[in-house]
């Protein structure tokens, strides 16, 4: 009876971890191909002109990618320009040998941002997050 109550419990345990209640959803590396072809939707939303960057299809866009995309590791500006829209950068020039590539998206008082320090073609740091008090 011993075993049975043992093997019930194990079950339920990998049961209950297995559904993902213990677990944090995990996001992908920006530089994962993977990013790609899960968010295609939204890259497509970013690269598309025709919106500006505060409307609510980017935002929404740029919001996801923000939930679902790990940016922490991004070392290769070819990764941004494969997942932001050219027209939505905004460069602000630090010194001679260094810049930050920013991507903002507006839409009802909130705001997403990606914000990445640049020498030349290497990213060298990022920082990414979601402002609701605007």
């Amino acid at each position: 009876m011993r075993k049975i109550g043992m093997a019930l419990a194990a079950m339920l345990l990998l049961a209950v971890t297995g559904c993902g209640l213990f677990s944090e959803t995990k996001k992908i590396p920006s530089e994962d191909i993977d990013v790609l072809i899960v968010f295609a939707s939204e890259i497509a939303t970013l690269h598309d002109t025709s919106l500006p960057p505060g409307s609510k299809e980017k935002f929404e866009a740029a919001k996801r990618l923000l939930e679902g995309v790990d940016f922490s590791y991004t070392r290769n500006v070819r990764t941004l320009d494969n997942i932001f829209g050219a027209s939505d950068v905004k460069i602000a020039t630090v010194d001679t040998t260094s810049e930050y590539l920013i991507f903002q998206y507006t839409y009802g008082g909130s705001r997403v941002m990606f914000s990445f320090a640049r020498t030349n073609n290497a990213v060298t740091a990022s920082e990414v997050g979601i402002d609701t008090a605007l």
